[in-house]
């Protein structure tokens, strides 16, 4: 499904692709692609962890199923009835409902999905909103305490890398890999070339998410995944002992609901206009 202005092809959803759905399109204003393709020639070592489609959402263990990678004995997440889209001159609205399977085809939990592309703004940017609530169903859901999650997680095209020349960079002015994995941001940013152009994609963390600001799962291979659920990974020394476990538990019939928002960007990274677009987005 393509989220198109006046032509324009920001972005293409794909609700029934196994084993998850996904994005595998997200392209600036100018029309460049900052996503990897994986059925495109790729450079070597840029064809790493394939289960890592486009912009998608996963956990590798909900109630011990894997619902992250594309490894024997994955569990998926399948779309089921109508899949609306409804437009106007601003934006383009997807949604539909979801249910987040083990390997056997059982139900772990059931998700409500919202896809929404804004119209280009005056500075170059765009904005691509992704929810998700996540319900409970017959039983509890416990989401464990796992670095391989993200409720919004990217994978970038490969000039994109840090590793071949690209830039990480938090809203707390955390440079690379090295200083920004693991760590609370309510945004990050990952910035390069793609061809001649100088362009970039922020991902932006909702002040009403469930331990925002949340920690970045962010590797120098073009990952940007939001992720709270990691701490027994991400927490470095002399941080609290109590955050430890980042395992999260819904009871029967408890929702919790996740909103980020992607902005593709010209150029290097602008730290104060990111702040600006991130406020708008945390009055919305």
């Amino acid at each position: 499904m393509d989220l198109t202005f006046e032509g324009h092809e920001f972005a293409r959803y794909r609700p029934d692709a196994t084993p998850r759905p996904h994005l595998d399109r997200l392209a600036t204003v100018d029309g460049v692609q900052l996503l990897r393709v994986l059925d495109a020639p790729l450079p070597g070592g840029s064809d790493d962890h394939p289960h890592h489609r486009g912009i998608w959402w996963g956990h590798r263990n909900v109630n011990g199923a894997d619902v992250w990678t594309e490894y024997p004995g994955h569990g998926s997440i399948v779309s089921h009835g109508d899949v609306t889209r409804t437009e106007t001159s601003e934006v383009v609205d997807i949604a539909h409902e979801a249910d987040w399977l083990d390997a056997s085809g059982d139900v772990l939990l059931s998700e409500q999905r919202t896809i929404r592309a804004h119209r280009p703004n005056a500075d170059g940017t765009q904005a691509l909103d992704l929810e998700g609530t996540l319900i409970a169903g017959a039983g509890p859901v416990r989401l464990g305490d796992t670095k391989e999650a993200g409720l919004v997680a990217v994978r970038l095209a490969p000039s994109l890398e840090e590793r071949r020349g690209g830039q990480i960079q938090t809203a707390t002015g955390a440079i690379g890999e090295a200083q920004a994995w693991g760590t609370p941001a309510r945004w990050c940013a990952y910035s390069g070339l793609v061809g001649d152009a100088e362009v970039g994609l922020a991902v932006f963390d909702h002040p009403s998410n469930p331990r925002h600001p949340v920690r970045w799962h962010v590797r120098d291979y073009g990952l940007l995944a939001a992720n709270p659920f990691g701490l027994s990974d991400f927490l470095g020394d002399g941080e609290s002992d109590d955050l430890a476990d980042g395992t999260m538990t819904l009871a029967i019939g408890e929702r919790a609901t996740f909103r980020y928002r992607l902005l593709t960007f010209r150029g290097a990274v602008d730290a104060p206009s990111l702040d600006r677009h991130f406020e708008r987005f945390a009055d919305a």
